[in-house]
């Protein structure tokens, strides 16, 4: 990892995050004071059809078919077998350039013997 920040586990840094909101709290005891009449109610007063609009819009996502599902599969497992078959022709290309080398200098390609 060289120079790069460390962190510890992601339960780690759960309980980390829950210590310092807890510590900030203690703190900053009126943070949360009428926060909804200071800042959510005047909000939602402003904006009164986002709520409705939001759970339409979820519930159309929500709304996949067994063929949607299906193709998203089908097209995850192409674009693996791409994938595999791009790392399987490097690997092809760089053995094929370690036999031509070896064969250059005579001695054998690695995991070759010689009888």
């Amino acid at each position: 990892m060289g120079d790069r920040q460390k962190a510890c586990s992601v339960a780690c840094q759960k309980l980390r995050k829950q210590e310092n909101n807890r510590l900030y709290r203690e703190k900053n005891l009126g943070y949360w004071k009428n926060h909804y009449e200071d800042h959510v109610k005047p909000w939602r007063q402003r904006h009164p059809d986002y709520q409705r609009q939001w759970r339409q819009k979820r519930k159309a996502q929500e709304k996949v078919t067994p063929s949607e599902i299906q193709a998203e599969k089908l097209s995850k497992a192409i674009e693996l077998t791409e994938r595999t078959q791009f790392y399987l022709r490097e690997i092809q290309a760089e053995l094929r350039m370690k036999s031509k080398f070896f064969k250059k200098l005579g001695a054998p390609p690695q995991g070759e013997i010689q009888v």
